[in-house]
């Protein structure tokens, strides 16, 4: 549990920005349910690849290997760190467009199901925030000599925090559709900086195990 544990500040950043937004356009648009069942299907396509390519590469073929059992892998760590820390600097530099919506976001609300799944998909397996989370996630587990299976918990559990706008729109009703726009205006706002605090903090944990 505890293993699994180490990564789930990669879930919630996974989801922060478009993420979140794209799944709050979709729960109050009008052909939500489906709609939105889609753009899941998506997210767990994408995060279940990602993390199981990174798990086998850095299992058997990236730049570094697999330490004896009961070791650290220094080498894993320091390429994890690294992808974070560019990360964390791509966030900041980026904070002022973080806060202006796209302007496909505004048309989504409108998408079909199989544009919405394909939508799930690019978002977050190409986003550079969720693409050095699922590198990140997916070498973490194999350099700790953690079964394949933690990279599914993983998925879905980012499966689950992409579905809570569709999860209040199914137990609020009518209620959500005030509420969740609400949401979406304050993420459009302050998803950088909750962004920023997760890479500080997974940053923080993996230190130890490099020094």
């Amino acid at each position: 549990m505890v293993e699994i544990l180490r990564v789930m500040p990669l879930a919630f950043l996974m989801i922060l920005g478009p993420q979140i937004v794209t799944a709050i356009f979709l729960a109050t648009g009008t052909n939500a349910k489906k709609s939105s069942a889609s753009f899941l299907a998506g997210v767990a396509i994408a995060v279940t690849l990602g993390t199981t390519i990174s798990f086998f590469v850095a299992s058997h073929f990236g730049g570094f290997h697999r330490a004896p059992k009961g070791h650290r892998n220094v080498d894993a760590y320091w390429v994890i760190i690294l992808l974070l820390v560019l990360l964390g600097i791509w966030i900041f530099i980026r904070r002022k467009q973080a806060t202006t919506q796209p302007k496909w976001m505004s048309k989504i609300q409108n998408a079909r199901a199989g544009h919405s799944i394909i939508i799930g998909f690019l978002l977050f397996f190409v986003f550079p925030t969720d693409l050095i989370s699922w590198v990140s996630v997916g070498a973490t587990n194999a350099s700790r000599h953690n079964p394949y299976w933690f990279n599914l918990v993983f998925a879905v559990i980012v499966v689950l925090l992409a579905a809570i706008p569709l999860i209040l729109l199914l137990l609020m009703g009518k209620r959500a559709q005030v509420l969740l726009p609400k949401v979406r205006e304050w993420m459009n706002t302050h998803s950088w900086v909750v962004s920023e605090i997760l890479v500080v903090f997974f940053v923080l944990m993996s230190l130890p195990n490099v020094l």
